[in-house]
């Protein structure tokens, strides 16, 4: 199989994924939207596999469901029963152990076990992390989303304008780089808590400045509803399939075909988690006929009919 992998791996370009969640003054009726990009291996033959899981615990939980293939038991991506929506981005981070519960099934735990962002976080800090990761936990009960910066023993939470964020040195350059914004948290591939930041493995990569960028994508998405738009539905799906990464970085506000074998995008997910709705969309295709998650057709798809 060592040719196949090699194959695979020749398309790598690091973990590009990103999420945000966006609500009150800046959305209809203040209702919370939510988002999460998977930016990955492409064209594996995973595509043919894809698959959303609906979940009933045996053991009394709140039913869920998982976005993602038939192979993956845990959550890429998901929505409860009770409004919570599960999200990730990569953070590389040199504090990693293998002594902690594993991200994939600790999102199923936290959509099975809370209804709401307080029990979310009680049974995130009772569980330990293992690697670098962004993490990200909406709940249309709250009505607000909450990022979580983590890695191994240690998780930095964020809500809205947090000071840590807004007034961010970049380490690499020496700059503000942080810019939140009320009734939004927004995260891609890189922190802002110190210990985030110390820990950090990618300053002077592309993949760095690559993130940087797509942040700020989400940032500047949202000041151009400001003075004109409440983000309803649609408006959060096109900012989901703006940040996507659809080519190399220089046309993502399009669906160019002549970019997209040099796209990473192969899962993006919008949620309205107050109707229990999900608009999910990913990879098609293979070889020269590959096409990214972000310029395929966004489903929408009612989830409490299984819920």
């Amino acid at each position: 199989m060592l040719p196949q992998v090699r194959q695979m791996f020749s398309k790598f370009n690091g973990h590009h994924c990103s999420m945000y969640g966006v609500w009150g003054e800046r959305t209809v009726d203040g209702h919370l939207y939510s988002a999460r990009n998977l930016d990955w291996l492409t064209d594996l033959g995973i595509n043919q596999y894809k698959m959303i899981t609906v979940h009933h615990p045996s053991d009394g939980g709140y039913s869920h469901c998982t976005v993602g293939y038939a192979s993956v038991w845990g959550a890429l991506a998901g929505m409860s029963s009770q409004g919570i929506t599960a999200h990730e981005a990569n953070l590389e981070s040199k504090l990693s152990s293998f002594q902690g519960y594993p991200w994939l099934l600790r999102l199923r735990d936290v959509m099975s076990h809370t209804k709401d962002l307080d029990g979310a976080m009680a049974l995130w800090a009772a569980t330990n992390n293992t690697v670098g990761f962004n993490h990200m936990i909406g709940s249309s009960n709250d009505q607000k989303a909450i990022a979580m910066e983590t890695m191994s023993g240690y998780t930095a939470y964020f809500e809205s304008m947090d000071s840590r964020e807004q007034d961010a040195i970049d380490p690499a350059t020496g700059e503000i780089y942080g810019a939140p914004l009320t009734d939004a948290v927004y995260r891609t591939n890189h922190g802002y808590d110190p210990v985030t930041q110390d820990n950090y493995q990618w300053y002077g990569y592309h993949a760095y400045e690559d993130s940087k960028r797509r942040y700020m994508k989400i940032h500047d998405s949202f000041v151009a509803y400001d003075d004109s738009v409440k983000i309803s539905i649609k408006e959060a799906v096109t900012v989901t399939s703006a940040i996507g990464i659809k080519g190399d970085g220089t046309d993502e506000d399009n669906c160019n075909p002549d970019l997209y074998l040099k796209a990473e995008n192969i899962l993006s997910v919008t949620y309205d988690p107050t109707n229990s709705y999900m608009y999910a969309a990913f990879e098609d295709g293979s070889g020269d006929d590959w096409i990214p998650a972000a310029c395929m057709p966004y489903v929408a798809i009612d989830m409490s009919q299984w819920f």
